[in-house]
């Protein structure tokens, strides 16, 4: 089950949105990259979406495959996965098969040790302190695990007295709480640099 946090609406962004809206099959996607682009990054969001309107559908990870067959016929060829809270279990779905090259979990939540066992590709997972719905402890076993896999490079990081959460729902006037994201999305960029 999500966390309660995630029932909280997002802040506004405070940024200017550079990409389209566009159909995608029977998918509507925002595509944001730069013509001929041949790495992608899939961000699979939180279950309120991009807009802050309910987006639980029943077949996330089936409808993000055709996104990326989408991607591989525009000759992208290195796609990441990025998912947050409910997201991460699509990501890590995904990650589970030939389907992306990398993968962030940012504030896991429906996630389970067995679905860690199954990763194939690059993973990161950046969780909070004070999560109720993946707490440390279960973190802390995800990375037990793919410390066995010596095959799956991984990356995983606890952030200190964050919410489940922070990265995409914070206050925009706390500047603490800016700070905390930009860190962990930074943190997201770093490791898809490295990894696609």
């Amino acid at each position: 089950m999500a966390s309660v946090e995630c029932c909280v609406p997002a802040p506004h962004a405070h940024h200017t949105s550079t990409g389209v809206g566009e159909t995608w099959g029977a998918n509507s996607v925002y595509v944001n990259a730069p013509p001929g682009a041949s790495k992608a990054v899939l961000l699979v969001t939180d279950v309120f979406g991009r807009m802050g309107s309910s987006i639980a559908k029943p077949e996330p990870v089936e409808e993000s495959k055709e996104i990326i067959e989408f991607l591989n016929e525009k000759g992208v060829r290195s796609i990441g996965v990025a998912g947050f809270c409910w997201g991460a279990q699509v990501a890590v779905s995904l990650a589970k098969g030939a389907y992306v090259q990398a993968a962030v979990l940012l504030h896991p939540s429906l996630v389970t040790t067995e679905d860690i066992r199954e990763v194939k590709v690059l993973i990161a997972t950046l969780a909070a302190e004070i999560d109720r719905t993946s707490p440390p402890a279960l973190i802390q076993e995800f990375e037990k695990i793919l410390v066995s896999k010596s095959e799956v490079p991984h990356f995983v990081k606890i952030y200190p007295r964050v919410i489940h959460g922070w990265t995409v729902r914070y206050e925009v006037n706390d500047e603490k709480a800016v700070a905390e994201a930009e860190e962990a999305h930074a943190a997201l960029l770093d490791w898809f640099g490295k990894s696609l």
